[in-house]
């Protein structure tokens, strides 16, 4: 576990602590569904995206999307290649061109990758609250998440959760190291 990994544990577990006395999602001491696999911590997505995650939740693939989730909070995401080498600035710039005229709360962060995110009201028959719409931008391409909860106070986990979003940065093998035959 990195410096950065181990930090995030140790704010989930002290925020853990403290949510679990809120009306928001506990990230302890929750069933998942028994028929789909459980992913917790970092989690790798594809080979160049890795988010970290405040607790178990379950896995699955549904009409092509990564859904990620536990009762109480959904994450639909969507992994984009950078087919056509642009640079994450443009690739952003189209995104928020494109968001709907709807959106409220934008948000945006330039880091090791570049950042954006707003809320949506949609229709739903449901008690969730406003979607929480959210990207992170990287050399290889970006990801794209829409992140569904049912109470308010739950906000602050999918914005750690975009926030936790990183680009894996291939590495370069030492001279030490020996060359595979």
């Amino acid at each position: 576990m990195n410096k950065f990994e181990l930090g995030i544990t140790i704010i989930m577990m002290i925020t853990s602590v403290v949510i679990s006395k809120d009306k928001g999602i506990r990230m302890n001491d929750i069933a998942l569904h028994p028929d789909y696999p459980v992913i917790e911590n970092s989690y790798k997505m594809t080979n160049d995206w890795s988010v970290y995650l405040p607790g178990n939740f379950n896995r699955r693939i549904e009409d092509g999307s990564l859904v990620i989730w536990r009762p109480g909070l959904t994450i639909w995401t969507s992994i984009w290649n950078n087919d056509k080498k642009e640079p994450p600035a443009k690739r952003r710039d189209r995104v928020i061109q494109d968001a709907s005229k709807d959106r409220f709360n934008e948000e945006y962060d330039d880091k090791d990758s570049l950042f954006y995110s707003y809320r949506l009201n949609e229709e739903s028959d449901d008690k969730r609250v406003a979607a929480y719409y959210c990207f992170a931008f990287g050399e290889n391409g970006h990801v794209q998440m829409a992140i569904y909860f049912d109470n308010e106070d739950d906000l602050k986990w999918a914005r750690m959760i975009w926030k936790s979003l990183k680009e894996i940065k291939p590495t370069l093998k030492s001279s030490t190291e020996p060359e595979e035959k």
